[in-house]
């Protein structure tokens, strides 16, 4: 595959941040952080170029790839009502095409970690099967605050909330087992093309499972002022 050209010279910002990144992996802290861009800036251009870079870094101690490099196009994935299962399905997607990639060819530490990276993933999505998770869950909080539901009904949307959050904690736990093994990233791309409700949900739910995590790395590309739009819109002119 050819690769492509780099013609409007982003490759020192793109070392800036493969320097970053690898100093957050060298004191195993976890960050969040956007690369901001108008639609139709480059941004997916650039990630792809990052992620080529930070695929080709090294260890030294394991001559293992540093990272667990996890790519998520929120648009690719926005058939999914719950941004969370739209997260967990890209994970999974993602270590199926590893095991694609490596086959059964692969020994050492990189078959191990990756072994790890595998399981924790497939019970985070059998969690998320098991709790039922994926309704609307914005609109039964709705209803349960409007009560426009009956007693029994609120129990139910209780018993599902708790679900939720069981399952969301029990997925952060799973990452943290991964990021064990070596620093995590995951890349968000495309939430300029998802309508405003949803990107501001994904925003949420990157919060829930990746906030203060150590040695996971999460980097969003994001039109700024449009996101910026998007919040008034759902929050009101003043937000």
């Amino acid at each position: 595959m050819e690769k492509k050209k780099d013609v409007l010279n982003r490759e020192e910002f793109v070392n800036t941040i493969t320097e970053f990144v690898h100093t957050l992996s060298d004191l195993k802290r976890g960050c969040s952080f956007a690369i901001d861009g108008k639609w139709g800036n480059g941004k997916t251009f650039l990630l792809e170029m990052l992620e080529d870079r930070l695929r080709e870094q090294q260890s030294e101690t394991t001559a293992d790839n540093q990272y667990f490099l996890f790519h998520y196009n929120c648009w690719q994935y926005d058939y999914y009502e719950e941004p969370a299962v739209a997260m967990v399905s890209s994970l999974l997607d993602a270590v199926k095409e590893e095991e694609k990639v490596f086959g059964g060819t692969i020994d050492g530490p990189v078959q191990a970690s990756w072994v790890i990276a595998k399981e924790e993933v497939k019970k985070m999505a059998g969690k998320f099967v098991e709790n039922r998770i994926g309704f609307n869950l914005i609109d039964t909080i709705d209803a349960v605050k409007k009560k426009e539901t009956k007693l029994e009904e609120e129990e139910k949307s209780f018993d599902k909330l708790f679900a939720f959050k069981e399952t969301l904690d029990y997925t952060r736990e799973s990452l943290k087992k991964i990021a064990e093994q070596k620093t995590l990233i995951f890349v968000v791309d495309e939430l300029d093309r998802c309508i405003p409700s949803y990107a501001i949900r994904v925003l949420e739910r990157l919060h829930h499972l990746f906030s203060d995590l150590n040695n996971v790395v999460v980097i969003i590309a994001v039109d700024g002022t449009q996101l910026e739009h998007s919040i008034k819109e759902i929050y009101g002119p003043e937000t």
